[in-house]
C-alpha cells in the first residue's frame, strides 16, 4: 500500500510534525526560578563588578598610552646611553679597587671577588 492509498482510506502513515519555537526566558522568569537561593543576584553583582573592573583597566590603559606617546624617543635613548656610561665608569672603578685589594693581600682577583660575594661574570 502506498502513502496515497493510506491517506485515501483515512490511515496516516506518519505522525504529524510539530515545530516548537523556543522562547527565550525573560529576566522575570529567571528571577522567579533562581530567587530562592539568590543565584541571579549573585551573577548580576559579579557581572557589575567585572564591568567596573574592565572600565578601570581601560582607563588605566588609556592613561599609560597617553604617557608613552608624550615621550620623546631620542630623549629616552640619550638617557639610557648616559646611564650605561655611568654604570660602566662605576664598574671600572670597582674592578680597579678589587685589583688594588688583591695586590695588597697578595692573592688573585678572583679570591677578592669571592670575599666580597661578587661573581666573576659581574
Amino acid at each position: 500500500m502506498s502513502r496515497g492509498d493510506c491517506q485515501a482510506k483515512g490511515m496516516d502513515t506518519a505522525p504529524p510534525i510539530i515545530h516548537h519555537e523556543r522562547q527565550p526566558l525573560d529576566a522575570a522568569a529567571v528571577a522567579v526560578r533562581d530567587s530562592p537561593d539568590g543565584k541571579l543576584e549573585k551573577i548580576q553583582a559579579k557581572n557589575a563588578s567585572l564591568l567596573a573592573r574592565i572600565e578601570a583597566i581601560k582607563a588605566k590603559r588609556a592613561e599609560l598610552i597617553a604617557q608613552l606617546q608624550n615621550k620623546d624617543a631620542a630623549a629616552i635613548r640619550s638617557r639610557h646611553i648616559r646611564l650605561l656610561h655611568d654604570y660602566n665608569d662605576i664598574k671600572d672603578v670597582g674592578m680597579g679597587l678589587m685589583g688594588i685589594i688583591a695586590d695588597n693581600r697578595g692573592v688573585r682577583v678572583s679570591a677578592v671577588y669571592a670575599d666580597f660575594g661578587v661573581a666573576m661574570k659581574d
